[in-house]
């Protein structure tokens, strides 16, 4: 996930993904001024009981690290399965 402003370009550019030739285009969003910042910020606070809201980049790095924890024990099953059937492994 990428998070970006600069002087020239003051919108932060939210992207998580890249074109692919035969691919889909992603929906990306942009957030173009400060002023519905702290909204979105309250309601990621509110949503997913962030400690850290003191900037846009924070929140989105607590949310993600709170999701990948609340999702790996059940990626991990699914690997494991996986990988026990992969190259003739028994087990499948």
């Amino acid at each position: 996930m990428v998070i970006s402003s600069s002087a020239s370009t003051p919108a932060q550019v939210i992207a998580d993904t890249h074109l692919v030739r035969g691919g889909r285009t992603p929906l990306l969003w942009n957030l173009d001024s400060h002023e519905h910042e702290q909204i979105i910020l309250d309601h990621l606070a509110d949503t997913y009981g962030l400690s850290q809201t003191d900037s846009m980049n924070t929140a989105l790095m607590e949310v993600a690290q709170q999701l990948t924890a609340d999702n790996l024990d059940e990626a991990m099953d699914g690997l494991a399965y996986e990988v026990a059937g992969a190259y003739g492994c028994a087990g499948r």
